[in-house]
């Protein structure tokens, strides 16, 4: 429950931060700030999962904390917390607006980065690894072409899109 009230909690500051770059006036001003406050939140939430699974785990508790483990892995949690300092900061000003967006992104990426690493190689805790939920290579094979002409499609497809709705909203009653 903590978790999934975590990923609703970066899922508002993702929402808050993407208002507050397409947007002006009071609306950005009242995103930023409910932004400001999501940080806290989705901090607080990201140290008491990691807390909480380091207690509950101890596989992962010796996977973080053994040998040189600690040291190579300390860059995750520090760069979560230098993250957050910086949306926080630029969350108050109104320079860097598309700023916002992209660390509000980087706090995503290296929180799933720390619950894969802490994870690895399970993707269901003792009962799945990678390896056993892999498909056959015969199957891997049959979708590899589908993968080589639809992924690229669909990215194409994708940045055309932002690049369509770009900027900011200028009419509120008519949209772009």
């Amino acid at each position: 429950m903590l978790t999934a009230f975590s990923v609703m909690a970066g899922y508002a500051l993702l929402a808050c931060c993407y208002l507050a770059m397409k947007s002006r006036g009071a609306i950005r001003f009242r995103a930023a700030k409910l932004g400001r406050t999501l940080v806290v939140v989705v901090m607080a939430a990201m140290v008491l999962v990691s807390i909480w699974t380091l207690i509950a785990e101890p596989e992962i508790r010796e996977r973080w904390f053994s040998g040189f483990n600690l040291l190579l892995l300390s860059p995750l949690p520090l760069l979560s917390l230098w993250v957050a300092q910086r949306l926080l900061r630029d969350l108050g000003r109104h320079r860097h607006e598309q700023r916002s967006f992209f660390l509000a992104v980087a706090l995503f990426v290296l929180g799933f980065a720390g619950l894969v690493v802490g994870l690895f190689p399970y993707l269901v805790p003792r009962q799945l690894t990678l390896w056993q939920a892999q498909s056959p290579a015969s199957s891997l094979e049959f979708m590899l072409p589908g993968v080589l002409i639809f992924v690229p499609l669909i990215c194409a497809y994708t940045l055309w899109g932002y690049r369509i709705f770009s900027g900011k909203v200028e009419d509120f009653e008519e949209g772009y």
